[in-house]
């Protein structure tokens, strides 16, 4: 494992906020598909 480059750090904190924006909807979507599949079992 090679050490981290200036470039490296600069990437990764350029990148970072998409990655966080990204796993936030997607965990957003993963509790909102549960919800709504609760929803339609209590309704039956």
């Amino acid at each position: 494992m090679r050490p981290l480059s200036v470039d490296d750090v600069l990437s990764v904190s350029f990148f970072y906020p998409f990655i966080n924006d990204y796993l936030t909807i997607a965990v957003r979507s993963l509790r909102f598909k549960k919800r709504n599949a609760i929803d339609k079992n209590k309704k039956e």
